[in-house]
């Protein structure tokens, strides 16, 4: 720790990186020489370095020689196969593959029962380690020096151990389908018990227009607190266990599971879900749960909680309608406690902020190239419908006012605003002229707004003039 506590002194991030290195090279060749591995050298040299406070610009120093050394590593023991040994007796090989995880799977399912996880994290658990590792392959050197790997028991144990590491992302992958298959067997009623709440929680909650809440931590509670005062129902999944058991005993609608999942959402009704708040710090988690919750319900609304600006774009590209960036909003703050500070007006200083927020969002919103979301309007009316059509070149809508069109009184329908290139008309009125390549925002009152669709496509002669009486009505 001295030494190192000299070095970032000097604030060389060249000399830091050289000493980092040597002292991790050098304690592994020390060790060797002292009739050790080298492995036990580098573990060694990553304890002490792990125990000062300078471990995590260490850490960022060496990530990029780990990766290629690792690289070199793999590719090596790949060499050493011997494709021919394999192809000749591949079915013990194989055999010995399933045996190898299956029976690692079980040791690491069993093992992490002590910490009170669900079933599906035990079987995940068991699943990601169930491959050979690759200290496995440092351990096999020192078996062949004293004699204990015969040439035909190496390729034997080098087939295994590649070929375990080969099929470990497929075998994790299958983790959701094995734990399907697993609750079907007779278990004993302990380890059902386990995922009582994934399974009971979920059934006696609101199926229909509730709020969705995926993260329990401050945010999410103060989304929840927000929603029991004013008497809208929700439901939250939360993957801490402790939170989940804690909450469930306050009587909070909340249950255990990994939202990363469709079953999981699924349990928790997103398809009639209203509005879905994700409140997930971790950036790519967030993505990948966005993306499902979208597919899964084209129609709800969904806010999403992010630290950084530069991952609000991918959040609203992939379906996000509002983004809540961390770093945007406290940068607002900051700026409103420093103009309280001058005397500026309140009302200048808030109406400063608010712009900032509208710009800010709003060229998110574009640049994501969607058109700006009027999902939140849909929500408050049953009975009704927005859709977003294109006006193709040559449709009969084209060069015609709404007042020409008559689409209120003809089809029920109403343009609430047309997208036309950066601009967007608002509330257009019976004299709005539409041109071809606008995005019309219909909202269909009830009767459909299918029959219309030709309107907006070429070859359609589906409009005609409309009386001065009923020009004067949609005006």
């Amino acid at each position: 720790p001295r030494l190192l506590y000299r070095v970032a002194s000097l604030r060389s991030r060249e000399l830091f990186m050289i000493t980092v290195i040597t002292l991790c090279l050098g304690t592994a060749w020390l060790t060797s020489r002292a009739g050790l591995s080298l492995a036990l050298g580098a573990f060694l040299a990553g304890l002490i370095i792990s125990e000062s406070e300078y471990s995590n610009a260490a850490l960022s120093s060496v990530i990029p020689f780990r990766d290629i050394f690792t690289s070199f590593f793999f590719v090596s023991m790949g060499m050493l196969l011997n494709t021919g040994f394999f192809a000749a007796h591949a079915l013990p090989i194989i055999g010995l593959i399933i045996g190898i995880i299956i029976l690692k799977a079980i040791i690491g399912a069993v093992a992490v029962i002590p910490a009170g996880v669900s079933l599906q994290n035990m079987i995940l658990t068991g699943l990601a380690i169930g491959q050979i590792g690759e200290f496995a392959f440092i351990l096999s050197r020192s078996g062949i020096e004293y004699g204990l790997l015969g040439p035909d028991l190496e390729q034997v144990f080098l087939a295994v151990s590649v070929g375990t590491m080969t099929v470990a992302p497929f075998v994790i992958a299958s983790a959701p389908r094995v734990t399907s298959a697993v609750r079907r067997l007779p278990l004993p009623g302990w380890l059902k018990a386990r995922d009582a709440a994934l399974k009971v929680a979920p059934a006696n909650g609101p199926k229909q227009g509730h709020i969705v809440i995926i993260g329990f931590g401050p945010m999410g509670r103060h989304v929840a607190d927000a929603a029991r005062s004013t008497g809208v129902p929700y439901m939250a999944i939360e993957l801490n266990p402790t939170t989940v058991r804690e909450e469930r005993k306050k009587g909070e609608p909340i249950f255990f599971g990994d939202a990363i999942n469709e079953s999981v959402l699924a349990h928790a009704g997103v398809e009639g879900a209203r509005v879905v708040v994700i409140t997930i710090p971790n950036a790519d988690t967030a993505r990948h749960v966005t993306a499902i919750a979208r597919k899964m319900n084209p129609k709800c609304a969904i806010i999403t909680r992010t630290r950084y600006m530069e991952d609000s774009l991918s959040l609203y590209t992939l379906g996000a309608d509002e983004v809540i960036c961390e770093e945007f909003e406290t940068a607002a703050e900051v700026l409103m406690r420093v103009l309280i500070k001058y005397p500026v007006p309140k009302t200048d200083i808030d109406r400063l902020v608010a712009s900032m927020r509208t710009d800010r969002y709003e060229m998110l919103r574009e640049a994501s190239e969607q058109v700006p979301s009027l999902r939140d309007i849909e929500l408050h009316l049953d009975n009704a419908a927005i859709s977003i059509v294109r006006v193709e070149e040559g449709a009969p809508i084209a060069g015609k006012t709404l007042a020409e069109t008559d689409l209120r009184q003809k089809y029920d329908v109403t343009v609430l605003a047309i997208r036309r290139g950066a601009e967007t008309l608002a509330g257009p009125d019976g004299g709005t002229m539409i041109e071809a390549g606008d995005l019309c925002i219909l909202i269909d009152a009830g009767r459909g707004n299918g029959e219309i669709s030709p309107l907006f496509r070429r070859g359609s002669d589906a409009v005609s003039s409309s009386s001065p009486k009923n020009q004067s009505e949609q005006t």
